[in-house]
């Protein structure tokens, strides 16, 4: 066959050499793979396209994709396009109205603090006493009282990660706010329902990306 950089999953630990191989004449390239060692009675190496690619959703769908199967290409597009209502697993939202304190008790890790100059702020060591709590490094990680403001909410990465912003979008029935998206790590079929219904140009992104 004539694809580059295959590798194989097989029962028995024996290696598989390679060898590339391209006629000049015609530009064509071939893949030559033979055992490099002796294989139990019965048993054959079986190539698989993404060996460094651990078991999961991601590799579920490569493999799928790898296969033509226009049929399931469609039905995950027809299922990825079916509208959805608000979710229920999406909370409602709720405002926390600011403390009434002057000066205002703010705690941070930050560690330009002695440039705010402002006399309505007052600078506090111990997080707990504090009116608001600002964390630069993200707030996971501590623990705050229900009265205070903080810097950061929630679940934070459904929102500011590319990855997960058109997710929660559908999920909450505000797909219409994002062009048509796909993670395709766990939607790579609807994309290529997506492609073969339409005439569509696409933007391929990494998730890290600014």
């Amino acid at each position: 066959e004539d694809e580059i950089g295959n590798g194989f999953m097989r029962g028995s630990p024996v290696a598989i050499g390679t060898a590339h191989i391209t006629d000049r004449r015609t530009g064509d390239t071939f893949a030559v793979y033979w055992p490099e060692g002796d294989l139990d009675v019965g048993s054959a190496p079986r190539r698989d396209p993404y060996p460094h690619i651990k078991p999961g959703l991601r590799r579920d769908a490569l493999l799928s994709a790898s296969a033509d199967s226009s049929e399931r290409w469609r039905a995950a597009y027809a299922a990825f396009s079916k509208p959805e209502s608000a979710s229920a697993e999406v909370p409602a939202s709720s405002n926390t109205k600011p403390p009434a304190t002057t000066p205002l008790k703010v705690w941070t890790d930050v560690a330009w603090t002695s440039e705010v100059t402002d006399p309505r702020i007052e600078f506090v060591e111990d997080a707990s006493t504090a009116d608001a709590v600002f964390a630069h490094s993200g707030g996971g990680k501590y623990q705050v009282l229900k009265h205070q403001l903080v810097s950061w909410f929630a679940y934070e990465a459904a929102l500011i990660k590319k990855d997960h912003l058109a997710a929660t979008l559908r999920r909450a029935g505000l797909a219409h706010l994002a062009p048509v998206t796909f993670d395709l790590e766990t939607e790579l079929d609807a994309l290529l329902g997506f492609l073969a219904a339409t005439d569509a140009h696409v933007i391929l992104k990494p998730y890290d990306l600014g």
